[in-house]
């Protein structure tokens, strides 16, 4: 998959969540979000 830089903020409590998630699997945090995304595409994507 190709990809592209975005910026974009995010709550602070979500991204240390994340970074503790992210230390503890190993997984890296742009992984989590993608997946993050994709699922909510899809989520959406159902209801058309």
């Amino acid at each position: 998959m190709d990809r592209k830089k975005y910026t974009f903020y995010l709550p602070i409590e979500l991204v240390e969540e994340l970074k503790k998630l992210s230390s503890q699997t190993r997984v890296p945090m742009a992984k989590f979000i993608v997946e993050a995304i994709e699922d909510l595409l899809k989520k959406y994507k159902k209801k058309e």
